[in-house]
């Protein structure tokens, strides 16, 4: 029997690049892009070898959104509001039965709390 290769999981990679996204961010008040690789395990998670990309900014034109309609994710902290949108690439849910409400961005609730938190 072969020994299995470890990764990390897609929301991982997501919550990763969201606190270096925002830590950019926040420097610099302008559009900050953080982009990861997942690497190849031997997981059977259809996202194996994809690229995983979060992009920050105060101008929801800025961004290229997944078109399914979708209600973003909204965190409060402070007086600030953060909204998490389905971009491409991230599904939206369609329908019930999930841990997460239809139209909101297909996010684990796990890494969505990270990133929150």
């Amino acid at each position: 029997m072969s020994k299995l290769r470890k990764g990390y999981t897609t929301g991982v990679h997501a919550t990763i690049c969201f606190k270096e996204a925002l830590e950019a961010y926040l420097a610099t008040k302008k559009l900050c892009i953080c982009k990861t690789n997942k690497m190849q395990n031997d997981d059977l998670d259809v996202t194996k070898g994809c690229e995983i990309i979060v992009n920050i900014t105060s101008k929801k034109d800025d961004l290229t959104l997944n078109s399914t309609f979708q209600e973003p994710q909204i965190f409060t902290c402070k007086d600030n509001t953060i909204e998490v949108y389905a971009g491409l690439g991230v599904g939206v849910i369609t329908k019930k039965g999930l841990k997460i409400e239809p139209n909101f961005p297909a996010i684990n609730p796990v890494p969505l709390q990270a990133m929150k938190d």
